[in-house]
């Protein structure tokens, strides 16, 4: 698995996008851990404000992408701020070793769990030897 088309800065910064609409959004990457199992691969995403319904993880000709929608009000007026709500944008290369058809995701409190099985052809197996 590899990150397509995104830079990474330390610390995530908002970044300017055009999504198909025409109307300019910010973005941001949002930190991720990737973890392999002996399954498959695990990914954690932190996307704090981001709902079920503000939420799209889809695959497609292999590229992982996870995009979401922080709230866009905020009660009042903010006197003190040191982070920022906003939209988050990430995208990984998947190889053809895991099966993107499998892909199981649960958001709760924030944190985007996604769990990537290995496709059955690469997963090892115990081969019996017969004796003749």
């Amino acid at each position: 698995m590899s990150e397509h088309n995104v830079a990474v800065a330390e610390p995530p910064k908002a970044t300017p996008a055009a999504p198909a609409n025409g109307h300019p959004e910010h973005y941001m990457s949002p930190p991720v851990d990737i973890y392999e199992t002996a399954d498959g691969l695990a990914l954690v995403a932190d996307l704090p404000g981001v709902s079920r319904d503000n939420l799209e993880v889809s695959v497609t000709h292999n590229v992982l992408t996870i995009k979401g929608h922080g709230p866009q009000k905020l009660p009042g007026k903010a006197r003190y701020q040191e982070f920022q709500l906003a939209s988050v944008f990430r995208q990984f290369k998947l190889n053809n070793a895991l099966d993107t058809d499998q892909v199981d995701a649960e958001l709760k409190n924030g944190v985007l769990q996604l769990r990537i099985p290995k496709a059955k052809a690469t997963v090892a197996r115990q081969i019996e030897i017969k004796v003749a």
